[in-house]
């Protein structure tokens, strides 16, 4: 086993350990001592753990106080975690899009019900921005991916999924990371794929300004194929 491997299988011990001792928010862990006997780790492993931990929002400590479980905020977690989803390989980016996918379909039934005036107008000049960016050239580029998400930020909003607000996000970040180190050449295919998808773009929008919120997942549904 790699240090990687081993301080991942360590980070779970230590989830199971909280669950199987029923601890609560304020709870304190062991003593660094009693977790590394627990355990049967080096100082070292224990710390970078906890560290990661601590980062995510699982944990809290204060000097001299020792670890223990903070309030818990999902959402909140989940976006620290994602946050890092610019340095994930494509297996888990491709995961990470698949969820995407379940929760967006899922979340725009009531998005279409929920929308507001100003929400369609927000959805609409996505589109909009997106067919301007395609007639100049611009497909590939950190703008268009940047438009791309706004439009799919905008037809979730009216749904207030928290959780899917952010795995957008995520996705875009990743997006505009791939663009910055491997800037793609625009080539015939791209454009033919970029308008295809801004059509299908404005078929969603037009399902949001009728209030079909069927034809609108029919239509995310196709969009989401690809």
């Amino acid at each position: 086993m790699g240090k990687n491997t081993l301080t991942q299988q360590l980070i779970q011990d230590i989830l199971d350990y909280i669950q199987s001792h029923n601890m609560k928010a304020g709870d304190f862990l062991p003593t660094e001592e009693k977790m590394r006997e627990i355990f049967n780790i080096s100082r070292v492993s224990l710390r970078e753990a906890c560290s990661y931990l601590k980062g995510i929002g699982i944990i809290t400590s204060r000097r001299g106080s020792g670890f223990r479980i903070s309030e818990g905020d999902f959402v909140a977690t989940l976006e620290r975690v994602l946050k890092q989803i610019s340095y994930f390989d494509k297996q888990h980016f491709a995961e990470l899009l698949e969820l995407r996918k379940t929760l967006e379909t899922g979340s725009i039934y009531n998005a279409v019900l929920n929308a507001e005036p100003k929400d369609i107008a927000k959805i609409f000049a996505a589109v909009d921005k997106m067919d301007e960016l395609i007639k100049v050239g611009k497909v590939g580029t950190l703008e268009y991916n940047a438009a791309d998400a706004e439009f799919h930020q905008a037809i979730i909003a009216p749904a207030e999924c928290r959780t899917l607000g952010i795995i957008n996000t995520a996705v875009a970040e990743f997006f505009k990371a791939m663009e910055q180190t491997f800037p793609r050449k625009a080539q015939k295919d791209v454009f033919a794929i970029a308008r295809r998808s801004n059509l299908e773009h404005r078929q969603i929008a037009a399902a949001f300004k009728l209030r079909r919120p069927e034809a609108a997942l029919l239509a995310l549904a196709k969009h989401l194929v690809c």
